[in-house]
C-alpha cells in the first residue's frame, strides 16, 4: 500500500503542476511576441520547479541527516565484520590453495609413476617381440633347409602356431598396459552449509599494444574539458566538436 504524502504535497498541488505539462505543449510559437510569451511562462516553470524542489528538500534533508548520522554509528561494526570476512576467506583460500597444491604434486607423482609401468611393460614387449623374431627366423630357416615336404608343412605349422602366440601376446599387453592408469586424487573440501567455494575469472593487460580497439574507452572527461576551452578550435583526430544550443532560465 503506497504511503499518503499529501500533507507535504497537496493533490491539488500536483494536479497543478501537471497543467504546466499540458499548456507547455500546446502553446502556438509562431510569433515573436508568442515566443516572448513562452519565455516568460518558462520563467514561471522554473520559479515554480524550484519553489517545490526546495520544499522537497526541506523535508528530505533531516533524513538525509538521520540516514548519514545512523551509518556513520554502524560503519565500526560494519566494516569490523567486513575486515573478519576478509581475513578468514583469506586464510580458507590459502588452505584450500595448498592442498590443491598437494593434490597436483600427488598427482603428478602417480602419473610418472604410471608412466614408468607402462614403459616397463612395453619395453618388455619389444625384448619378448624380439626373441620371437628370431625364433621365427630359425623355424624359417630350418623349414627352408628341410629335406621333404613332410617336414617342411610341420615347421610352416609351427611357425604359424608361433605367430598367433605372438598376436595374442600383443593383445593381451595392449589391454595390460590399457589398465595402468594412476588413480585420480580427490581434495576433499569441508562441507558446510551456506558456504561453498567458486571461482571469479578476471584478467590482468600484459601486453596493451596487442589489445584490440573495441577494448579500449574513451577519457570523456579529458575530451569534454578540451572541447569547453578551445571550442571551434578544437583539433583532436577522429572528434568533431559541435554547439548544441540551449536556452538558460533564471526564476
Amino acid at each position: 500500500m503506497m504511503a499518503d504524502y499529501t500533507n507535504y504535497l497537496t493533490q491539488a498541488e500536483l494536479d497543478d503542476a501537471l497543467t504546466y505539462v499540458a499548456v507547455a505543449g500546446t502553446m502556438t510559437l509562431n510569433t515573436n511576441e508568442q515566443v516572448s510569451g513562452a519565455m516568460e511562462f518558462l520563467r514561471k516553470i522554473e520559479k515554480r520547479g524550484k519553489e517545490l524542489n526546495d520544499r522537497r528538500m526541506s523535508h528530505t534533508r533531516p533524513l538525509d541527516e538521520e540516514k548519514k548520522g545512523i551509518m556513520a554509528w554502524f560503519a565500526p561494526a560494519t566494516d569490523a565484520m567486513e575486515r573478519a570476512s576478509k581475513v578468514l576467506r583469506a586464510r580458507v583460500l590459502a588452505f584450500q590453495q595448498q592442498q590443491q597444491r598437494i593434490a597436483r604434486e600427488a598427482q603428478a607423482k602417480l602419473d610418472a609413476e604410471a608412466a614408468a609401468e607402462r614403459k616397463k611393460i612395453e619395453d618388455k614387449r619389444r625384448a619378448d617381440e624380439q626373441k620371437e623374431r628370431e625364433k621365427r627366423a630359425e623355424l624359417q630357416r630350418q623349414a627352408e633347409a628341410a629335406e621333404s615336404e613332410k617336414e617342411r608343412a610341420a615347421f610352416q605349422k609351427r611357425l604359424e602356431a608361433l605367430r598367433q602366440r605372438g598376436a595374442e601376446k600383443d593383445a593381451e599387453v595392449e589391454v595390460k598396459v590399457a589398465q595402468v592408469v594412476a588413480p585420480v586424487v580427490i581434495v576433499e573440501a569441508p562441507k558446510v552449509t551456506g558456504v561453498s567455494g567458486r571461482q571469479t575469472w578476471k584478467w590482468r593487460a600484459v601486453d596493451p599494444a596487442l589489445i584490440p580497439d573495441k577494448y579500449w574507452i574513451l577519457n570523456e572527461q579529458l575530451i569534454n574539458a578540451e572541447v569547453r576551452a578551445l571550442k571551434s578550435q578544437t583539433r583532436i583526430p577522429g572528434i568533431e566538436a559541435f554547439a548544441e544550443d540551449g536556452l538558460s532560465v533564471r526564476s
